[in-house]
């Protein structure tokens, strides 16, 4: 299918009509934004702590590491198998708590993404299924979400709260997936960010707990503007 069919500001209208209206939200367009927002905050909260106690468990192995190798350098002579071994381990632990961060932003997005796909399916319930499941797949294409959200639900995703720290969260995830996790172009092209293409990204600089919140702010807005849009095209849903 070709961009120009699939692109849905060319669809006829009949394919862009309100959703069905569903019991018990028969006043509104879609479930209350607080539904959407307790589903993501319950989500991450599981997720935060999930990271704590890999960061906890591997800064107290590290520790205990840390001072074996102090303890053995003095004994061992530099190249001693054993004292390698110990590095080894160090350093392993290290990549292991640099992956738990860049899957923890991963986690984070897929989340979110879900969130959203749940939403687009209520504004899409009352397509027919494979027309409806059409669309669905586009909400993970970031460029093609933008579109969506402006024809469906009548709002520009740029505009939401927090956007511009989900996009970077989104770049993160995608460059853990897709790069192996070294900064890709478009966080390096990132304003205000000193990273550089090519590098592995620095753990260090991923704030998670902001990422999550700039998350549950970003679908939070969106589930109220959504509402508004389809409120202001189509009118009041029907009673129930």
């Amino acid at each position: 299918m070709g961009w120009f069919k699939w692109r849905p500001s060319c669809w006829p209208k009949s394919q862009r009509a309100a959703p069905a209206s569903k019991k018990p939200y028969g006043n509104s367009w879609f479930p209350p934004r607080g539904l959407f927002k307790t589903s993501l905050e319950m989500q991450y909260a599981a997720l935060a702590d999930l990271h704590a106690t890999v960061v906890d468990t591997t800064a107290a192995d590290e520790k205990k590491l840390e001072a074996e190798f102090n303890k053995l350098k003095n004994l061992l002579a530099p190249g001693d198998d054993h004292l390698d071994s110990v590095i080894d381990e160090v350093l392993s632990l290290r990549t292991q708590t640099r992956w738990s961060a860049l899957l923890h932003a991963v986690a984070v997005y897929h989340y979110l993404e879900c969130e959203v796909v749940l939403l687009m399916r209520w504004r899409f319930s009352a397509m027919p299924e494979k027309e409806a499941d059409m669309l669905i797949r586009q909400v993970h294409q970031w460029d093609r979400l933008k579109d969506l959200t402006k024809v469906y639900l009548g709002t520009q995703l740029s505009t939401l709260t927090s956007f511009t720290t989900v996009d970077e969260l989104r770049c993160v995830a995608n460059a853990a997936k897709h790069t192996a996790g070294l900064i890709s172009k478009d966080l390096a092209n990132r304003k205000g960010k000193t990273w550089k293409e090519g590098e592995p990204i620095d753990p260090t600089k991923l704030n998670l707990p902001a990422y999550r919140d700039a998350a549950v702010a970003f679908l939070s807005d969106l589930v109220q503007k959504a509402e508004a849009g389809v409120t202001k095209e189509f009118g009041a849903p029907p009673a129930s």
